[in-house]
């Protein structure tokens, strides 16, 4: 694991092997992180960063940056700048910052990342269905109008209406085929269709989990959901990240109070995570959470999902997930 300081030179720094920390400095650099999970951040300078392979956090810096996540589930940011963000493979979430930035999130279901005041962000690949939205803080669906693009192609200019700023541009893709569905507001807080949309996702991620290991599906049981969404709500806002909840309920005692009838439970549960992919992932790269998604004996399942925007207490995460197992009797 190294931790690499450029100079005010353009450089060429690769990582390899370990969770490595490269900071390019000043000048033009070229800078790689090579395999496992590494920070890679290019400074001052037109820079060209990748992240590689594994879960990488990718950041430009000042200049106009290039960067590339590569493998896995990666975090890019532009900074300053008028950058070009490459997601590539699986699940990642982009931010242009400022400037004018040009967004691809490649593969993957891929979260872009908006803010005002901050140029034009132009989101090139967009999924519907696929991917997501986030809009910047303090703007709900209702703030914003979606326009058609007065030069004929099909892409939808997205509008703060109180302002009239021009947030970003959705390439290839027209107003009238997106919704509240496709965004997440106030830095992940969604409507309730757009919270459900994360619970469906959550379940269809598990379920593909167990059917690729020859595993029947889970059934969606909304006793189950009641008790997930009851216990993630609570640790949100009353600060903790626990499965016994501040009034010395278990998991199995919150199933039980609202009235499901079980002969087996379990209960995973997950904060900081922005996306189902990336919590499911992380479940499933966690022995013990892993068990419980492909336990056999398991019948049902509902889940819960929370953003608390200003999260300022101690235990700040922001997103937070549960998951709620059950085999009726």
């Amino acid at each position: 694991n190294d931790t690499v300081t450029g100079s005010s030179d353009s450089e060429f720094i690769m990582g390899n092997r370990g969770e490595d920390s490269i900071f390019g400095g000043g000048g033009n650099d070229t800078l790689m992180g090579g395999k496992d999970d590494d920070t890679v951040e290019g400074g001052n300078g037109n820079d060209l960063v990748r992240g590689d392979r594994e879960a990488d956090v990718v950041r430009g810096g000042n200049g106009t940056d290039s960067l590339f996540g590569g493998k896995n589930n990666d975090r890019l940011f532009g900074d300053g700048g008028n950058d070009v963000l490459f997601g590539d493979r699986d699940n990642d979430t982009l931010s242009g910052g400022l400037g004018q930035d040009t967004l691809n999130g490649g593969a993957g279901s891929d979260v872009f990342v908006l803010e005002s005041g901050a140029g034009v962000d132009e989101i090139a690949d967009f999924e519907n269905g696929i991917d997501i939205i986030q809009l910047p803080d303090g703007l709900s669906f209702d703030n914003i109008r979606l326009e058609n693009s007065s030069d004929g192609q099909q892409n939808t200019a997205i509008v703060d209406r109180l302002t009239g700023e021009t947030i970003a541009l959705v390439n290839n893709v027209s107003a009238g085929s997106l919704s509240s569905a496709n965004f997440l507001f106030e830095r992940g807080s969604s409507t309730e269709t757009g919270n459900q949309n994360f619970i469906n996702r959550v379940v269809e991620l598990t379920n593909q989990e167990r059917t690729q290991l020859g595993l029947s599906s889970l059934s969606t049981d909304p006793l189950l959901g009641q008790a997930a969404q009851t216990h993630t709500e609570n640790m949100a806002l009353q600060d903790f990240f626990e499965h016994t909840g501040l009034d010395g309920l278990s998991a199995g005692d919150r199933i039980e109070a609202t009235g499901y009838d079980f002969s087996a439970w379990a209960e995973n549960i997950a904060a900081g995570y922005l996306t189902p992919e990336e919590v499911v992932e992380g479940w499933m790269n966690s022995p013990g959470h892993r068990a419980n998604i492909l336990d056999p004996n398991l019948q049902e399942i509902g889940v819960g999902y929370y953003f608390l925007e200003n999260d300022t207490g101690n235990v700040n995460f922001n997103h937070y997930w549960t998951q709620v197992f059950g085999t009726p009797l």
